[in-house]
């Protein structure tokens, strides 16, 4: 059985442009950002038999699929 997490960022910031390099490592928009938060998250996220993907549905918006 998989449950399904959903975490929208609702804070105003960048929007997401290139979807392409979201989950590349040290990639970031942020000045101090090292890129490694999303990277690290899908890794463990997999690591456990689950996934992190953006949400096609919505904007900002984050799955977690974890198996429980």
């Amino acid at each position: 059985m998989q449950s399904i997490i959903s975490l929208e960022f609702t804070i105003a910031g960048v929007d997401i442009e290139n979807k392409e390099e979201l989950f590349e490592a040290f990639k970031s928009t942020k000045l101090k950002g090292n890129g490694l938060g999303l990277v690290l998250s899908r890794q463990i996220a997999e690591a456990h038999g689950g996934s992190v993907n953006l949400s096609p549905s919505q904007k900002k918006c984050f799955e977690i699929k974890l198996l429980a």
